[in-house]
């Protein structure tokens, strides 16, 4: 007997299906809540990727990868398209041959088509090199509505070449 407001009432089977239900509904409810969770994911990360951020390019900047000693190459023409955004981020990465310091210097121009790239130098970057370690750096640009940017100049201040340069950029 089951007890209801003070009446006493015969247990029956339907309370204990009502029971039963209220459990099914709990457990339909975890199942849509992580449906929602996993979609909501879903939805962040894909225009995340598609906004080129998880699709880095690898930019070479010589054929070896490599930047002699003491060099300057201000005739160097290594673009790269930034059209899939207007925000860029730039990572290097490189290491010298020897124990001495100096620098690594690149200047990057504006480009619009193949061959229009702009006079003058749009950024200037000098990383400093630190013997035999790795160096890594990374910066910011915003580019808005530029589609190409080109690397128009390359130079190792240091007495030792620098090796497995790699240049890397994203695009938002």
């Amino acid at each position: 007997m089951a007890r209801r407001k003070g009446i006493l009432e015969p247990a029956s089977s339907f309370s204990a299906l009502r029971n039963v239900e209220s459990v099914k509904g709990k457990h339909d409810m975890k199942i849509i809540l992580s449906i929602l969770t996993l979609a909501s994911v879903l939805f962040v990360a894909i225009p995340i990727q598609a906004a080129g951020l998880g699709n880095p390019e690898t930019i070479a900047l010589t054929s070896t990868n490599a930047i002699a000693a003491t060099s300057t190459n201000s005739s160097a023409s290594v673009p790269f398209s930034v059209q899939a955004g207007k925000d860029v981020a730039i990572g290097v990465r490189f290491k010298g041959v020897g124990a001495d310091t100096g620098n690594l210097v690149l200047k990057l121009s504006k480009q619009v088509g193949d061959a229009a790239t702009e006079d003058g130098t749009f950024f200037s970057w000098t990383i400093a090199a630190n013997g035999t370690n790795y160096v890594s750096a990374v910066t910011n640009l915003t580019v808005n509505a530029v589609p190409k940017l080109s690397v128009t100049y390359i130079a190792n201040t240091s007495t030792n070449a620098l090796t497995n340069v790699v240049v890397t950029v994203f695009r938002k």
